[in-house]
């Protein structure tokens, strides 16, 4: 038996313990070999390479959006409009989902008596027979290239749903495109038909732009409006609205023909429609516009520009024009935190108390200055050991409104003490021109703003790139971590809350 430097025997390990260790190293190196051996993903690019990218999918590539049905859709009609023969109908019929249908001409009646009229006849079924078979093989073609741009789990959606096979044997490739629609927009077309359009609609009502652009924010509304209708949905024709319809052509329902009772169902779906277009679009860039609709309905309800259809509701959109935000007035306000601007060369002094006290030489506990000194009075000095003090304010020299929002550049000054404020402390600041928070627990919805923001504080000018949601508050507001306080403009509140 072996033995240690006093003579002892050594010490022998546990069989146990022996193999604890060595599995342990064994299950790490498999791991690194499973991790080193394991190849990504590659991502679906559908099988034509004419339209590579262009596919259905259910889900979304690393830091890309995934293409909405509506833009795939119109690429592949393209396509084939462009490269198949005689298919320029599926150029606008495919994004419709309607091909328009072929018309068999009609023989005359007394072909000897007219030969004329019978050799147009004749030269156009010529034609029509030719148009049907053009039409049957690039239904065909379509129907294949269209199944080929669909990812594996979008296949498996529209397989397994009752009416596949049917659709399948008959190449019907509309009903293809909706199925497949159904199946992006639902993820699936197996369940109740009541549940589906329960859920369908709920997903509409929920339905918001946020950070889409204008087009494929105008794309997925119309997918969502078209599975709705799918699902057996009618947004917007409500009895009481077509009632009103009619009535402004002095009809009812009674008098009304058939004709007239559809386009008057169809009229409010459409002006319905528009008006969910804007008011679920993004409030930072088309806020105002619901404003000023409002305010011409208040003004002159009969001469109100809502929109009465969908694509005018999408123009005024994408044409709008927001208003540039006004100067910021906070004479003869009371304040939480003030800066008095001294003359060129001279140090800034500041202090506490309200719009009176931010004019005079900032007594009383003010602290800081541009020098980055700290003055507090004895008086004060007390409380300021025991509770966070901070400075937070825009310079009163800003050459002009539109220079502010051009640059997106906020003069503020920040002084602080040695402790941050108690966390989840919101403060209202009458002076600040923007709303900043420190406390990333109280926003949602965080994004990279397209425009930095450029902050002036104690510790130099630094740059804020990141926004997101407080609460209820309609309007992003920036979020920068290293702030000693949560900040919100009054100015900025009192626009939204009265």
């Amino acid at each position: 038996m072996p033995e240690n430097s006093d003579g002892d025997p050594a010490p022998v390990q546990s069989g146990a313990a022996t193999d604890s260790a060595s599995n342990r190293k064994s299950g790490r190196n498999r791991g690194r070999r499973n991790r080193e051996n394991t190849q990504p993903s590659e991502k679906f690019e559908g099988k034509c390479a004419d339209l590579k990218g262009h596919v259905y999918d259910l889900s979304s590539a690393t830091g890309k959006i995934r293409e909405t049905f509506q833009k795939t859709t119109r690429e592949i009609a393209e396509y084939i409009g462009r490269e198949f023969d005689d298919a320029g109908d599926f150029r606008t019929g495919l994004v419709e989902l309607n091909l328009p249908g072929l018309i068999e001409p009609v023989m005359p009646q007394d072909p000897d008596a007219n030969r004329g009229a019978f050799e147009k006849w004749k030269f156009s079924y010529s034609r029509y027979e030719k148009e049907l078979a053009s039409r049957k093989k690039n239904l065909h073609k379509a129907f294949a290239l269209i199944l080929g741009q669909c990812s594996q789990a979008v296949r498996d959606i529209i397989e397994s749903n009752e009416k596949w096979a049917d659709i399948n044997a008959r190449s019907d490739v509309i009903a293809l495109l909706k199925l497949i629609q159904q199946a992006i927009v639902a993820k699936r077309t197996t369940v109740h038909r009541i549940q589906s359009l329960v859920e369908t609609e709920h997903e509409f009502y929920g339905f918001r732009q946020g950070k889409m652009s204008h087009s494929e924010y105008f794309d997925r509304f119309k997918d969502l409006v078209e599975t709705v209708s799918q699902k057996g949905g009618d947004l917007g024709a409500y009895q009481e609205l077509v009632d009103a319809q009619l009535g402004t052509e002095g009809l009812t329902p009674s008098t009304a023909s058939d004709s007239q009772y559809e386009d008057a169902r169809a009229r409010c779906r459409e002006r319905y429609l528009a008006m969910c277009l804007i008011l679920k679009a993004d409030k930072r860039r088309v806020g105002d516009l619901v404003v000023d609709l409002e305010n011409e309905h208040t003004r002159n309800p009969r001469n109100a520009s809502y929109p009465e259809t969908l694509a005018k509701a999408y123009d005024m959109i994408i044409n709008y024009r927001p208003r540039m935000s006004n100067p910021i007035d906070v004479s003869g306000e009371t304040g939480v935190t003030f800066v008095t601007n001294a003359d060129e060369g001279e140090p800034v002094r500041s202090g506490r108390g309200g719009a009176r006290g931010g004019r005079g030489s900032g007594r009383g506990g003010g602290r800081g200055g541009r020098d980055g000194k700290n003055r507090p009075s004895s008086g004060a000095q007390e409380k300021e050991s025991s509770d966070s003090q901070f400075l937070l304010d825009s310079a009163d020299k800003l050459d002009s409104d539109s220079g502010y929002y051009d640059c997106r550049r906020a003069e503020l000054t920040c002084a602080q003490s040695n402790h941050k404020l108690p966390h989840g402390w919101m403060l209202l600041d009458s002076c600040s021109t923007i709303n900043l928070i420190a406390d990333a627990s109280l926003l949602r919805d965080v994004f990279t703003a397209d425009t930095p923001l450029h902050v002036r504080c104690n510790a130099g000018w630094v740059t804020v790139r990141q926004q997101g949601y407080y609460d209820d508050y309609p309007d992003p507001v920036w979020h920068w971590p290293e702030a000693v306080a949560n900040i919100l403009s009054f100015a900025k509140m009192a626009a939204h809350y009265r």
